[in-house]
């Protein structure tokens, strides 16, 4: 969607010195957090959608680079998909955190259901709210010489 004057996320790019990731079935992202907010982070991967913590306390974060480590598939052409989602206003995201429990594969739920309609109604929904939210998102896809970028 259209980026309002003020922004809270940077682009997300994959971080180059990510050493602990030697075996590639990992990928560490960065991004720049420009003001105070909380943030909701989530991974999808073929047919599932899921929370990089399930039972995730939101606590406000401070401006600065953030970093997140994500595990891709080992060895497999899957494209995995990073989303950031931030706001200034906590209800926004716990609303978005209970949505997010009840995706499909998430956390104790089941992966039953179109992971692609639950994103996009997702990511409109964050859209439509986007005085409140922001969302960026990174794709990945491992290759026989590590994590790379789609």
């Amino acid at each position: 969607g259209a980026m309002p004057g003020d922004s809270l996320l940077s682009g997300l790019t994959m971080a180059a010195d990510a050493s602990t990731c030697s075996t590639g079935s990992c990928a560490e992202v960065t991004f720049e957090l420009l003001d105070e907010a909380y943030v909701v982070v989530f991974r999808t991967h073929q047919a599932t959608v899921s929370p990089l913590q399930c039972r995730a306390t939101l606590l406000k974060k401070a401006p600065g680079r953030q970093r997140y480590r994500i595990s891709l598939a080992d060895g497999s052409p899957q494209r995995t998909g990073l989303y950031v989602i931030a706001s200034r206003d906590r209800q926004y995201l716990a609303a978005l955190n209970r949505r997010l429990q009840n995706a499909p594969g998430a956390c104790d739920t089941p992966a039953e259901g179109d992971t692609q309609q639950w994103l996009s109604a997702t990511l409109a929904q964050i859209d439509s709210q986007q005085h409140a939210m922001q969302w960026r998102a990174i794709h990945l896809i491992n290759t026989p010489t590590g994590p790379d970028i789609l």
